[in-house]
Order: C-alpha cells, then sequence, then structure tokens
C-alpha cells in the first residue's frame, strides 16, 4: 500500500471503531478480514497507528483543543506528531486520489498549523496519564502525586501472558516446547505457572496451544485465581465464569481433581467455556446458566461450597492496555450500575459459602469505590463473614515476598507489570 492509501485506511478503520458499539479489536478484525488484499506488513502499520491515537485520546483533544475531534483530523495530527511529517507532506498525501484522504481544508490546515505551539509539558495532569477527566479525581484520592504515573502505565502495551496447564505438563516443559518454536519465552515474576512472551506472535497453531499445554492469561488473573487457595478436596463455584479463564485456571490449581461448578448469566459466554475445557482435559467442571430457571438450584445450594470466587463486573480501568477505548466509553452511569451489580453478586454469592469457607472478590478496577468500598459495606451488612489477609494467603500458595500492602491486594502495571486487579478474601464463621 502507498502511505496515503494507508493513511486513508486508518482514517476508516479508526471511524469504523467508534461507530460501533462492538469490541473494538472485533471490529478491527471484521476490517482486515474484509479486505484480504492489505498485506501483513501494512496491516500492522495501520493497526499500530490507529492504536496508537486511540490510546492519546485526550493528548490530542488538548493539542487541537477539541474534545470531539473529529477521527480524521486526529489521524492526520497523529501524522505531524507521532510520523514526523511536514505539513507539506501531510498535504501531499491527502491528494484526494483513488486510495487517498481528501484535500486538506482551511480549517485543517490552520489547527494542524497551530499544533506546534502547543508544548505538550503544559497539559493538566489527566491528559498526561490520558484519563478522562471526570475519573481524574477517582485516581487522585487512590494514588494522591503518584496518579498521574500509575494511570500512564495504563496506556503502555500489555505483553503477553500464558498459564501453564499443570494437569498436562510443568512449567519448565512448556517453556521449552514454546522456544523449541523458536519463541522468546520467560518466566512471570509472581505466577508459578505463568510465562510471559517477550515477543509478539500468533498462537493459534502452535502445538502447545493446540494441545492444552497452554491458555493466555494475564498474570494478574492467575494470581486472583491462586488467591482463592482452592484444594483437590474442594467443592468450588466460579459464581462468574464467563468464558472459563480462571475456570481454567482453578481446575489446574486443584490438580484435575474436586468439584467446580461454573456459573454465568450468559449462555453465550459460558459455551465458549467448553472447548477450552476439553482442549484443556479438564472434566472435574460443570457449567450451568444462572437464569430464571435454576433459582431452586442456587437456594438448594446454599452454604455448600467450600470456596465461591466472585470475578465481578466492573469498569475495566485496570486492564485499560489491553482495552484502551474502554476508557473513553466509561461513562459516570457505567460505574453506579456496575457498583449495583457487584453489591448484588457479593450478597447472593455469600449465601453459597458453607461455614468455614471463603468468598473470593475480585475485579479488573482500580477503582476503590469498586473494590475497598464495596467490601466495607458488605463486612457492615454480613458480620458473619470477616476479612483475611491476602497476603497471609500469598504466604501459604506461593512462599515469596507479598507484593501488596494491607488485607487487599491491588495489583497495577506500573508497580506489578500485570492488569490491575483487586483482591480480596473473606471467610464465613464457622458454625
Amino acid at each position: 500500500m502507498t502511505p496515503s492509501a494507508r493513511l486513508q485506511a486508518a482514517i476508516e478503520l479508526l471511524s469504523a471503531m467508534e461507530d460501533s458499539a462492538a469490541p473494538s479489536d472485533g471490529v478491527v478484525r471484521h476490517y482486515f478480514r474484509n479486505r484480504r488484499y492489505i498485506g501483513s506488513k501494512d496491516r500492522r502499520a495501520i493497526g499500530n497507528r490507529v492504536w496508537r491515537i486511540v490510546r492519546h485520546r485526550a493528548r490530542f483533544a488538548w493539542w487541537l483543543e477539541d474534545n470531539a475531534t473529529p477521527v480524521r483530523l486526529r489521524v492526520l495530527a497523529d501524522g505531524l506528531v507521532n510520523e514526523e511529517l511536514e505539513l507539506t507532506a501531510l498535504t501531499s498525501l491527502c491528494s484526494g486520489e483513488t486510495y487517498a484522504p481528501g484535500a486538506l481544508t482551511g480549517d485543517e490546515k490552520d489547527r494542524l498549523s497551530a499544533l506546534a505551539s502547543r508544548d505538550p509539558s503544559e497539559a493538566p495532569a489527566h491528559v498526561k496519564a490520558e484519563c478522562p477527566d471526570w475519573l481524574w479525581p477517582y485516581f487522585t484520592d487512590l494514588y494522591g502525586d503518584q496518579a498521574e504515573t500509575e494511570v500512564s502505565a495504563l496506556s503502555d502495551e500489555a505483553p503477553v501472558d500464558l498459564r501453564v496447564n499443570t494437569i498436562k505438563v510443568d512449567r519448565a516443559a512448556a517453556r521449552a516446547m514454546l522456544e523449541g518454536d523458536g519463541l522468546a519465552v520467560e518466566n512471570t515474576p509472581y505466577s508459578t505457572v505463568g510465562l510471559r512472551l517477550t515477543g509478539r506472535t500468533t498462537l493459534g497453531n502452535i502445538k502447545a496451544f493446540t494441545d492444552g499445554l497452554i491458555e493466555v492469561q494475564d498474570e494478574g488473573s492467575q494470581i486472583a485465581t491462586m488467591m482463592t487457595e482452592a484444594h483437590p478436596e474442594h467443592e468450588v463455584l466460579d459464581f462468574c465464569a464467563g468464558a472459563g479463564g480462571k475456570t481454567l485456571a482453578l481446575a489446574g490449581a486443584m490438580g484435575g481433581s474436586g468439584r467446580i461448578i461454573a456459573t454465568d448469566s450468559d449462555a453465550g459466554r459460558l459455551n465458549k467455556a467448553k472447548p477450552r475445557l476439553k482442549r484443556a482435559g479438564v472434566y472435574s467442571v460443570t457449567t450451568r446458566v444462572l437464569d430464571s430457571a435454576n433459582t431452586n438450584w442456587l437456594h438448594k445450594r446454599r452454604k455448600s461450597f467450600d470456596r465461591v470466587l466472585i470475578d465481578a463486573p466492573c469498569s475495566g480501568t485496570g486492564a485499560w492496555r489491553r482495552q484502551p477505548d474502554a476508557r473513553w466509553r466509561l461513562s459516570p452511569q457505567d460505574l453506579d450500575r456496575h457498583i449495583t451489580t457487584q453489591d448484588a453478586l457479593l450478597a447472593q454469592g455469600s449465601r453459597m459459602v458453607k461455614p468455614g469457607g471463603r468468598l473470593v472478590y475480585v475485579t479488573c478496577s482500580l477503582l476503590r469505590q469498586e473494590n475497598e468500598d464495596r467490601i466495607t459495606d458488605f463486612l457492615e451488612r454480613h458480620e458473619h463473614f470477616r476479612a483475611l489477609s491476602v497476603g497471609d494467603v500469598w504466604k501459604r500458595v506461593l512462599g515469596t515476598r507479598y507484593p501488596g500492602r494491607g488485607k487487599y491486594l491491588r495489583l497495577s502495571p506500573r508497580r506489578h507489570h500485570t492488569d490491575g486487579f483487586f483482591i480480596a478474601v473473606l471467610e464465613r464463621e464457622k458454625a
């Protein structure tokens, strides 16, 4: 493709992403799947440009003095700022010819010319951190003068982490297989069953993946599952199982023994877990859709599980590295809805915990309002539960230095190089 065609493709793709309610990574796949004439090198260049623009939306809005900056103008500004093009070169690329963007308007030329007068060091802290202005007070309340540094790390590109399926293989053997296929791999620093790819690759045809020896799972998510401290003799309820990532990790931690019930309110999400379970050789899991027909089942199984894991729906602020557009889609109303759902799940899930059993609450959010505040509120309403120290669980499960502070564990990209996760372990009093 010519440079002009790449520029036009970036404008089209970013427009499609912003016009769609579907997840952006799916929009990107659909765009390229319908344009197979675009080669891999061009796809990579176009994709890199688009994701860079998404990650720096606040910066472009500030540079161009417009929070509703048109997609085309943002792509053109990226050419000046990040591709180091001169305005004359950009004007030439926008020739209006076939596969090229239309000619620059007078207003576009004026606004792009004004970029040179904007000093990035003068931008407000929330702009430098690429955070929606309404969310910024939440982060300053949490991190104080470290907010900009912490939130900026959420714009970094996330690595590809893998969890080794220890039902079939140990970490050393899995790593050797991946390295034998030419992949650059290193052990994750915290998870004892984790591997981190140091480069990009497609895993679909890798034997270790097709044979169920590895699963893609962020190290933070692996740690969250480990803090459940599930044993082979336990019966475990994965209350919000989704597509089964943590269900698989639980099965691995339990050595394929015990019993796991994976539930979710969305049958479509839960069905995606079945082929993953089969590939991993996991037969200790039963899936169950939580709909109106299962009201009696929930009532019958009250106080019967050794462990209940709630991976609660949340704002996803801790996963912005992997979903950089999610920050711009989140609204105050969304946050309020998540909090209401989290409270309901904690109340429902707690009823399923047997005396002496544990309720493990996990989010991929960094916000106190979805984490500590929810646990504080729950404990005030449920005096028969108490918070355990995640640090104590860490020492028993991993035996290494605990990287957190206080009873709860908050992981962050800057401090731990994982996605942002919050983990709380609550124990029901014994009868």
